[in-house]
């Protein structure tokens, strides 16, 4: 089940940003599928001190800001819900 594909702690990517990005990916996925987020998503590892826009591009950023899906938001991940369809 999908439940069962994330329930385990994956390890750190030993870059703070992308591990933020995978709790906030999850726990994105979690809620379009309807189903409970698994706990780890919370950790405070999963969570960054400052904000973290995926694209370089300093002009796209309102945008970015502006379409990024709560539970990226929250963690200070700024990318926009379009990037994340074909996920």
């Amino acid at each position: 089940t999908k439940q069962a594909m994330t329930k385990h702690t994956p390890p750190g990517t030993g870059d703070a940003r992308w591990d933020a990005f995978i709790g906030a990916l999850v726990e994105w996925l979690s809620a379009r599928g309807h189903i409970a987020a698994p706990s780890w998503v919370h950790d405070d590892d999963r969570f960054l001190a400052s904000g973290w826009w995926v694209t370089p591009m300093r002009s796209l950023r309102p945008h970015e800001f502006a379409g990024s899906p709560a539970s990226f938001k929250t963690r200070g991940v700024y990318i926009h819900r379009d990037s994340l369809v074909n996920v």
